[in-house]
């Protein structure tokens, strides 16, 4: 179990969940939360709520049955890598998860052309989205429908001081995100291994829609322990990792494609 849960969905993200942000709350504290996120979808995904539920949000309690209630969304990465709400909106709210999903983008790799077209147009659009100040976290980057570069992507990451998200979700057997033929949890391996040396932050997240998964992320959990991240760098321990400033990335620089070198010192 995780206490800081910030990736769950309500009725409002339009599937898998007919839970009010009251019931989610509830939830989390029998379970024994101290700080819950509430991320529904962006409006691209179909049936989720207009901009103008989160920008409503501001207005929504900050605590229920004992728990810490944080507002943000989940915006969708667009092909060319734009956001699914305006940064009028985003700015009201206290983070910004952006992730790719079918739809709305509409390219989609089911594990049978060349991948490496796919990671080139990927990747690009995680860094466009990552160029987005309002941005502080990428969801879900396991995702095998969405192949990319991982050293590109923790290169920008790093740069742009964006947190990286492990997915319990991803990582189950009903996963999401899966591809026959391509490994979730590998692919996680290698992420978490390029996060520590380059000293990004990660979040571990349920993803849970409705109450069911709240603060279920034990996969996860052993995929950071089994590699020793360190605790100073997960967001879960440390939620005011959520606030330290971000830069945008600097489009211009060379994109690094081969070994990775020059990590952050870990302290």
């Amino acid at each position: 179990m995780i206490t800081v849960d910030l990736h769950t969905h309500t009725i409002a993200s339009g599937h898998g969940s007919t839970a009010t942000i009251g019931q989610m709350a509830r939830a989390a504290s029998e379970r024994g939360l101290r700080l819950l996120g509430i991320s529904d979808h962006g409006p691209a995904t179909p049936g989720a709520a207009f901009s103008s539920y989160f920008q409503n949000l501001a207005f929504a309690p900050r605590e229920h049955f004992g728990v810490r209630l944080l507002y943000g969304v989940e915006a969708n990465i667009l092909d060319g890598g734009g956001l699914d709400l305006d940064n009028s909106v985003l700015a009201r709210l206290d983070y910004v998860i952006a992730s790719m999903h079918r739809p709305p983008r509409s390219v989609i790799y089911h594990g049978r052309d060349d991948i490496e077209a796919y990671r080139d147009r990927n990747t690009k659009d995680y860094i466009e989205a990552m160029s987005n100040p309002l941005v502080r976290i990428i969801g879900h980057p396991d995702n095998s429908q969405f192949p990319y570069c991982v050293h590109r992507l923790t290169d920008a990451a790093a740069e742009c001081k964006v947190i990286l998200e492990v997915n319990e979700a991803s990582l189950g057997p009903d996963g999401y995100h899966r591809v026959a033929g391509l490994d979730t949890e590998q692919n996680y391996r290698i992420l978490i291994k390029l996060c520590k040396k380059k000293g990004i932050p990660l979040l571990i997240s349920s993803d849970s829609h409705g109450p069911d998964r709240i603060g279920q992320a034990d996969r996860a959990l052993f995929l950071l322990r089994e590699q020793d991240f360190p605790r100073d760098l997960l967001v879960n321990e440390h939620p005011e990792l959520l606030s330290v400033p971000r830069q945008p990335w600097r489009s211009s620089r060379p994109a690094q494609t081969g070994p990775d070198t020059g990590a952050l010192p870990l302290s």
